[in-house]
Order: structure tokens, then sequence, then C-alpha cells
């Protein structure tokens, strides 16, 4: 017996409401062993980033295709990216959900980076293969970013489409 769904129109952009309690992207509170290297390294912590509305409209009109996949560097102005897409069958998950897993899951590519014999982050073609979205969020010279929020049907698929922009790159 097949049950048909009842159709729900996906929402494309968060209401101002959300975004305004929507959690920053990155955060801060960066884990103790990124923040003692940085400082022994830079003497500092990395630059704050500032929400950048232009990045944030380019970010979201791009999560508006609804198709994974990278813009070109043209098309977001040498801006970095870093791209997320979750699917499920019943639901969409929060936009809270659905920020905070792409951005953890980008931040936690540290993770696998071997301290012991990179211990002081010189970014290299190995460390941008396993952790590039990582290097994005940590990126000293960047100072500015935007992110948009698209939540798309794909047959009787519920994806959430993440993309952020990064500017320096």
């Amino acid at each position: 017996m097949f049950h048909r769904r009842k159709e729900q129109p996906p929402p494309k952009r968060p209401t101002l409401q959300e975004k305004n309690q929507r959690p920053h992207p990155n955060n801060k509170d960066q884990p103790p062993k990124l923040r003692k290297k940085c400082r022994r390294r830079n003497r500092r912590v990395p630059r704050d980033q500032r929400w950048d509305c232009e990045l944030e409209e380019l970010a979201q009109n791009w999560a508006d295709r609804c198709q994974y996949g990278h813009s070109t560097y043209e098309y977001r102005k040498n801006a970095g990216e870093n791209i997320y897409k979750w699917s499920k069958s019943d639901a969409y998950d929060s936009i809270d959900t659905n920020t905070l897993r792409a951005t953890g899951m980008w931040w936690d590519e540290i993770e696998k980076i071997n301290l012991s014999s990179n211990n002081e982050y010189t970014m290299s073609n190995y460390i941008l293969g396993i952790a590039g979205h990582w290097s994005q969020q940590a990126w000293g010279p960047t100072t500015k970013l935007g992110c948009g929020i698209a939540n798309c049907t794909e047959g009787s698929w519920y994806s959430t489409h993440v993309v952020c922009h990064y500017f320096v790159a």
C-alpha cells in the first residue's frame, strides 16, 4: 500500500526572525589545541570575521538553485566557498540544526590533521585535501563571510543546501 505524502512547498529563504536567531557559522570558542597553535605561530588569534551582506546574497542565490556544486570564482568574486547538502525522506530539519551541522562538520575536519607531524599548521595540498572546509573557516586573512541556506525538494527527498562564502580566500 502506498501513501501519498502531503506536498509541502519548501521555504526558499529563512525569515528575518530565523536569520536573527541563527547561530554564527564560525564558533569563536576554538578548540584549545587550535587556539594554542594560532597563538604560538601568529602571536595572536586569527582576526575577527564580519558578516557581509553581499557575500550572503551571493551565497543565498547559489543555495536557492538547489543544485549541489561549487559556484565559479567569477560568480563569487574570488571568495572562498564551502558547500553542504543534507537530505532526508520525511521532513526538513530546522535551519539551526542544518547550520550547526554544516559548520560543525566543516570545523571538525581539523581532527583529521595529524598534529604531531604538522604542529605549525603549514598549509599544504595534504591539509587542503582533508581539511579544506576547516582551513577556509580558520584562515587568518579571512575578514568577511556570508552564508545562505535553502530547503529544496528533489523527487521524494527533502534536501537542505548550505553555502558560505569567505573573503579573503
